[in-house]
């Protein structure tokens, strides 16, 4: 049932092209976060330097923006059924039975307790990193030299950039890997990290929040800019097995889209685009 939690905050700028099409720009202007550069610390008079999206080489639109994914997910389902789409939520598919060309037969578990099959002549898989279809096929397979995981939570009060550079997302190196802070509506900032498995073998039955801001400590920079915030309801997320993609991203009835196909370090939302 939307609104739920998701990950991918921080939306490609070709996303926008995307939007428009759909019909639904406007409402995404209106809940997002303006976002004109990605920014990356340096050892200059300001701390960083600043990447201007507005510079990209091309057609790639010069700005995009950052959103509660929440509630972006949630309005898209909702423009879905507005458009006409049969949109139904507390429905989960527990089996695909692919029977021909154009016939396939999903098993569906109601959270009412009922259950029904639906028959479909294609079927496009957005199951997220669920990967209902790569799972089943066997088709999805792990990047082995990038196995990295994240812990990461959202604060309240955290220093923004000034001026045009308010709802940068700034990006961080530390030893063990590298950190964000993501601008989002209402004053709250999405900051964690992302390492390698070895230093989340470190965490030695400590609590997530002690986890977190041992590790953001380690970066002087982005801790300054913590020196005044507050972690929103005390809740830090841990997540991990980043990277993955599958070996086929579609067939005869059936495609996969976003991260049902493949699933990137995520400094961008690249899923959402996909």
């Amino acid at each position: 049932h939307h609104p739920r939690f998701h990950i991918g905050e921080s939306l490609l700028q070709m996303n926008l092209p995307v939007l428009e099409r759909l019909g639904v720009l406007d409402k995404v202007r209106a809940m997002g976060v303006f976002k004109a550069a990605a920014d990356f610390e340096a050892d200059n008079e300001r701390g960083y330097n600043n990447f201007a999206f507005a510079r990209a080489i091309g057609n790639s639109p010069p700005h995009a923006y950052q959103v509660w994914r929440q509630d972006f997910d949630k309005m898209l389902f909702e423009h879905a059924r507005e458009a006409g789409a049969d949109a139904r939520e507390g429905h989960e598919v527990v089996k695909v039975e692919q029977v021909g060309p154009r016939e396939t037969w999903l098993d569906v578990r109601i959270d009412d307790g009922r259950s029904c099959r639906i028959q479909a002549r294609y079927v496009v898989d957005a199951s997220g990193r669920d990967a209902l279809l790569a799972s089943k096929n066997k088709l999805r397979r792990k990047n082995d030299k990038h196995q990295s995981a994240a812990v990461f939570g959202h604060f309240r009060g955290a220093e923004l950039r000034t001026g045009e550079d308010a709802g940068n997302i700034s990006i961080y190196n530390f030893d063990y890997g590298w950190m964000w802070m993501i601008p989002l509506p209402n004053g709250v900032m999405s900051v964690g990290a992302v390492a390698r498995p070895e230093y989340f073998k470190q965490r030695k039955g400590r609590n997530n929040v002690d986890f977190l801001t041992d590790t953001l400590k380690l970066c002087p920079a982005l801790w300054q800019r913590l020196a005044h915030a507050e972690l929103i309801d005390g809740e830090v997320r841990v997540t991990g097995n980043y990277s993955y993609d599958s070996t086929c991203m579609g067939g005869v009835g059936w495609i996969l889209i976003g991260d049902a196909f493949a699933f990137l370090d995520p400094v961008f939302s690249s899923g959402v685009y996909l």
